[in-house]
């Protein structure tokens, strides 16, 4: 008997046949030769769920995260921008004070 499961893997959800499962990983019949491919049920670029509206929720939770952390990174360049001038004074400030250390 075979259980169905639906695979998350690079934002796209496939319905897969499982032979059993265990709490972490899952068994599936290999394509070539025979026997079974065990795959663990979570990494970080492949999850299977029960259902279809879990697997769906997963990669939308996913989508939203590397939104926000897309949203972060702009806001972060832009305060950047804003102090690129101090920065590059630290910056001076900094490599006199390695000189300093150096030659001392």
């Amino acid at each position: 008997m075979s259980i169905i499961k639906y695979r998350t893997e690079f934002g796209d959800i496939a319905r897969v046949e499982v032979l059993r499962e265990t709490a972490k990983c899952v068994f599936i019949k290999r394509h070539w030769g025979s026997g079974e491919h065990r795959d663990l049920k979570v990494t970080s670029w492949r999850c299977y769920f029960d259902t279809f509206e879990e697997a769906k929720a997963h990669l939308l939770a996913k989508a939203w995260a590397k939104a926000d952390e897309d949203a972060h990174q702009k806001r972060l360049a832009h305060v950047i921008a804003q102090h690129a001038d101090d920065l590059a004074v630290v910056a001076r400030i900094e490599a006199l004070t390695e000189t300093e250390a150096d030659c001392g």
